[in-house]
C-alpha cells in the first residue's frame, strides 16, 4: 500500500494529528448541528426552517467580512484558536439557555442560527489551517486520509447522539460539542510546536488586500452557482401564481398554512433579487465611473 499510494516513512505522525482534531471538530459539529435541529423542529416547527436558510446568506456575508479582516489582522493560528474559545464558551452557553425552565423562541432561532454558521465556517477554517503544513503534492497524497478522520469523527458524532440524548437530554448536547471542541486545543498546540509548516507560510499576520463587501458580494452573486439558483428561483417564481387557485379547493386550516409556506418562498425570492439587484447597480456605477 505504500507503494501504491506512494506514502512515506515520516507520513504518519504528520498525518495522524491532523485526522485526530478533523474528527474531534466533525464530531463535536455534528452533535450540535443535530440538537439545535431537533430543539428547534421540536419548539419552533418544521415550517419555520425556511426563514433560517433565507437569512443564512445575510448571515455568512457578515461573517466572510469578519473572518477576512480577523485572518488579515492575526494570521490563521491566533483566529483558529479564537474559534475554539467561541466554540467552547458558546456550547456551555447554549446548554445553560435551554435548559432554563421556559426558553424563549429567540433562544432556539439564535442556536439554529449558530450551529447552522458553524456548520459551514467550521470546514473552511480547519481546511484553511491545514492547508499552511502541505504542499501541493503532499496535499495530493494526504489530504483523502485527513478527510477520512474528519468523516469518521463526523459519523461518530452521529452515532452518539442518540445516545447522549437519552440519557442527559438535547439541551445537554450542546455542552458535549463545547467539551468535545475543547478537546481540540491540546492537538492544535503540538500541531504548531512540532509539525513543520511549508515555506513562506509561518501562521502569524496575513499582508494581502483587504476584501471589501462589495468584492465580496460580486463574487458570491457572480458565480455559477448562484447563477443557476436565481434561474430556479424565477422557474419557482413563474409557478407559484399559476397555483394559487388550488388554494380554494382546500380546508381553511390548510389553505392558511399554504399561504404561509408561498409567502416563505417568496421571501426567499426576493432576498435573492434584492442582493443581484445591489450588485448590478454596483457594476453600473462602476462601467460609468471608468
Amino acid at each position: 500500500m505504500s507503494n501504491k499510494y506512494r506514502y512515506k516513512s515520516g507520513d504518519p505522525w504528520r498525518v495522524v494529528p491532523f485526522m485526530l482534531l478533523g474528527a474531534v471538530l466533525q464530531g463535536g459539529l455534528a452533535i450540535g448541528v443535530s440538537a439545535a435541529d431537533s430543539l428547534f423542529i421540536s419548539n419552533i416547527g418544521a415550517d419555520q426552517l425556511p426563514v433560517i436558510y433565507a437569512c443564512m446568506p445575510l448571515l455568512m456575508l457578515a461573517y466572510i467580512r469578519a473572518y477576512t479582516r480577523i485572518l488579515n489582522r492575526w494570521g490563521i493560528d491566533r483566529l483558529f484558536v479564537a474559534t475554539i474559545g467561541v466554540l467552547v464558551v458558546g456550547g456551555f452557553g447554549f446548554s445553560y439557555l435551554l435548559r432554563t425552565e421556559d426558553p424563549s423562541d429567540s433562544i432556539y432561532y439564535i442556536a439554529m442560527f449558530y450551529s447552522s454558521l458553524w456548520y459551514i465556517a467550521l470546514y473552511s477554517l480547519l481546511w484553511n489551517f491545514i492547508d499552511g503544513f502541505f504542499d501541493l503534492s503532499e496535499a495530493k497524497r494526504l489530504f483523502g486520509l485527513i478527510a477520512g478522520g474528519a468523516a469518521v469523527g463526523a459519523i461518530g458524532g452521529g452515532f452518539l447522539v442518540s445516545s447522549l440524548s437519552e440519557v442527559m437530554g438535547v439541551a445537554w448536547l450542546f455542552g458535549v460539542w463545547a467539551t468535545t471542541v475543547l478537546m481540540a486545543l491540546p492537538i492544535v498546540w503540538w500541531i504548531v510546536r512540532n509539525v513543520p509548516r511549508i515555506v513562506g507560510d509561518d501562521g502569524g499576520e496575513q499582508t494581502d488586500e483587504d476584501v471589501s463587501l462589495k468584492d465580496t458580494l460580486k463574487t458570491v452573486l457572480g458565480s455559477r452557482y448562484v447563477t443557476v439558483l436565481k434561474q430556479d428561483l424565477s422557474r419557482l417564481r413563474a409557478w407559484i401564481p399559476a397555483n394559487r387557485h388550488q388554494e380554494r379547493r382546500l380546508p381553511g386550516a390548510v389553505c392558511a398554512d399554504q399561504r404561509h409556506n408561498f409567502a416563505l418562498v417568496d421571501f426567499n425570492i426576493d432576498t435573492m433579487q434584492g442582493f443581484d439587484m445591489t450588485v448590478e447597480r454596483m457594476n453600473t456605477g462602476n462601467r460609468q465611473h471608468h
